[in-house]
């Protein structure tokens, strides 16, 4: 298994519950769901817009490929947010009610046409980092108290 490190997030429709949803999907199709970040809200990069964007940080650990796993990902932003394209027909940001990105897939290193991991600008947003972290740190937490469990039988 694979431990994979997805952001999704949201800036219109019922953002909480589209990202619910989201992480619902990901649970049933993809993987085992190991951490979830509280919502990062957070205002849109690279475009205007009024409308604050709600993202998440998820852990997964999953037997599907990066590949398999981003064509999955595709599929469940099709299914909960069909006809919702991320730009407009000039290939600028536009607001979009649900996005999913794939960010880290272990220690894997990918470049190819539809794929590239690390994802390349995921340092760079604090939408990313902040939900990043905070799963890194749910997961090292919980392992602790695994430990510290298994320490005092």
């Amino acid at each position: 298994m694979t431990l994979a490190h997805l952001n999704i997030g949201s800036n219109s429709g019922h953002r909480p519950s589209l990202l619910a949803r989201a992480v619902t999907l990901l649970a049933n199709q993809c993987g085992q769901i190991v951490a979830v970040s509280p919502i990062h809200q957070s205002a849109p990069q690279g475009f205007n817009s009024p409308n604050e964007f709600m993202n998440i940080g998820v852990a997964l650990l999953t037997t599907l490929s990066a590949h398999q796993l981003l064509a999955q990902m595709q599929q469940i932003e099709q299914q909960l947010a069909p006809d919702s394209p991320h730009r407009d027909p000039d290939n600028n940001y536009i607001d979009r009610r649900l996005d999913l990105d794939l960010i880290h897939f272990g220690f894997e290193t990918i470049q190819t046409d539809n794929l590239t991991l690390p994802h390349p600008r995921w340092k760079e947003r604090d939408f990313v980092t902040f939900p990043f972290l905070h799963t890194l740190f749910m997961i090292s937490h919980h392992n602790k108290l695994q430990l510290q469990s298994v320490n005092s039988l």
